[in-house]
Parts: structure tokens; sequence; C-alpha cells
């Protein structure tokens, strides 16, 4: 059953990243299945419905503290509205996960996902027939390619974030 709701993750995250980089959006039933598929495996992999809403509570937490720092820097030092800087997509990517990770991996998997998507970017930008002419960077697209990895390096027990 594991099996199961980590390749509709997996698919998902495909999907995601494809519709984000062609398109600079994402269907929001995307999101609402990946949000249900991670649940589901996350209560799978753990068994304690409690601690998966603990560890959600929290994330959410740390998601709220990180979006309010990101707009008062904005307000306060760059004159641009958060909107602007950062998508509705991405703030709804970043709720999609809050009830896989603990705390601790959480962070760990924005700040490991943050520079995977500069990086990415950053060598998409060098290759003009891979850029699109469009600025803004597909951050939920880059960051559901990385969640595909980091998911499948822990179903291999490489790595656990």
């Amino acid at each position: 059953m594991k099996i199961v709701f980590l390749i509709s993750i997996l698919s998902l995250c495909c999907m995601i990243f494809i519709s984000d980089f062609r398109h600079r959006t994402v269907n929001v039933l995307l999101f609402i299945f990946l949000f249900f598929s991670l649940s589901i495996y996350s209560l799978l992999l753990k068994g304690d419905p409690q601690l998966i809403l603990s560890n959600a509570a929290l994330n959410l937490l740390v998601l709220f503290i990180l979006i309010s720092a990101l707009a008062i820097y904005l307000k306060t030092f760059r004159n641009i509205p958060l909107k602007e800087a950062i998508g509705k997509g991405d703030v709804a990517f970043f709720i999609c996960i809050v009830s896989y990770f603990s705390p601790t991996g959480f962070l760990s998997f924005l700040i490991s996902s943050f520079i995977f998507t500069l990086v990415l970017h950053l060598s998409i930008v060098m290759f003009p027939k891979l850029n699109q002419q469009n600025t803004s960077i597909p951050l939920a697209g880059f960051q559901a390619i990385w969640l595909a990895v980091v998911l499948s390096l822990s179903h291999l027990s490489i790595s656990t974030i």
C-alpha cells in the first residue's frame, strides 16, 4: 500500500513540475491530491496520527513565521508586496508538505530545496534554449522535483530528511 502512495506522490510531483515550469501555474487539484497523498503516506510510515498532527502544526507555525518575516523584509527594504515575490502555488506547496516532515526535517527540506532551486534556476538561465524568457522561478515545481528525490532516496533507505 505504501508503494502505491509513493508512486502517486512521485507522479504528482512530476505533474506539478511540468505545469509550473511550462506555464508558471499549477492546478489546485494537484496540490489537494498531493496534500492528502502525503498525509496518508506519512500515516502509513509513522502510524501515529497525533505525531503527524503535532508535526504539521509546528511546521505550519514555522511556515507562518518564515512567510511573515519575508513579507516584513520585502515591505521594509524592497518595497515589494509579498504576492509579487512569491506565488500562491509556492505557498500551497509548502502547506502540502507540512504533514510529512518532522519540524527539523521540514527546515532541512526547505533549506536544501532552496539551494537546489537556486542551482537549477541558475543552470537553466545559462542555456538560452531552456530559458523561456520568463524571469520568475518555478519554485513549487523545482521543490516538487526535490521532494521526489528525497522521497525516493528515503524509500531506498539512502537518506532520511
